[in-house]
């Protein structure tokens, strides 16, 4: 039975740890486009769009 709670409690921290990764590359996308003077609409739409799915990152958005 620890062993089932302990597992749990590492696949929590995983996910946790995961979605922190994420939301921080995406602000950092943000800033980064902003300062560069190249975020439109189309970056938000974007970002928001991968907020709310529950998918990874796609290489093709991240090298954006």
């Amino acid at each position: 039975m620890l062993d089932v709670l302990n597992n749990q409690r590492i696949l929590f921290s995983a996910q946790q740890a995961y979605a922190q990764a994420k939301y921080n590359f995406l602000q950092a996308r943000l800033v980064l486009e902003q300062a560069a003077g190249t975020l439109d609409v189309t970056d938000l739409e974007d970002i928001n769009r991968l907020l709310t799915a529950d998918k990874p990152i796609d290489k093709s958005i991240a090298t954006r």
